[in-house]
């Protein structure tokens, strides 16, 4: 079948006919699902599926417009490292290249029900997320020169990063190697 009709089972019943249905689902490592049964007409799939899918195309549309310009953003940063060889753009553009991924996968992904939305969901965004903090406090501890300029700063933000990459180590383990997630 379509993936847009994944989930949709297509039960037959004469009238005043009943019937009872047993389901077997399958474990999927995610808590963005839910189980809401309905019964509907065949004559409706199709609206009652648009319905589901549709959250809002404002949301969209504004999600979109702010992945292009991070996405503007990140030629920017790119021509100023060329221009300047500043290397602290090229963190900068990572940092926005990572923001613009999140926002985009987020909204671009958020009906799908097939096992990328779902590893998305559970783990990558997270990972992603972590990533541009870490790239965007590498950014700032070179574009401020924190090293020679604020020492203190300087490292209370290389620990901080360092707790964060350690914390996603962890995180990464209890996601892959165990149950207790």
């Amino acid at each position: 079948r379509d993936e847009q009709d994944a989930g949709v089972k297509l039960i037959t019943l004469q009238p005043h006919e009943a019937a009872i249905y047993i389901c077997r689902f399958n474990w999927v490592r995610t808590n963005i699902t839910s189980l809401i049964p309905r019964i509907i007409r065949y004559d409706y799939l199709q609206q009652w599926g648009t319905i589901q899918r549709d959250r809002g195309g404002l949301l969209d549309v504004f999600t979109y417009t702010v992945s292009g310009v991070l996405l503007f953003m990140i030629f920017y940063s790119l021509a100023v490292y060329i221009q300047s060889r500043n290397k602290e753009f090229i963190f900068y553009a990572g940092y926005t290249f990572l923001t613009c991924s999140l926002l985009f996968l987020k909204s671009y992904l958020d009906t799908m029900a097939n096992w990328f939305n779902y590893f998305y969901e559970e783990y990558l965004d997270f990972m992603i997320m972590t990533a541009s903090v870490v790239v965007y406090q590498i950014f700032m501890r070179k574009f401020i020169n924190s090293k020679e300029v604020y020492p203190l700063l300087d490292k209370i933000l290389r620990y901080f990063n360092m707790l964060l990459i350690c914390a996603s180590v962890v995180f990464s383990f209890v996601y892959f190697f165990t149950d207790l997630y």
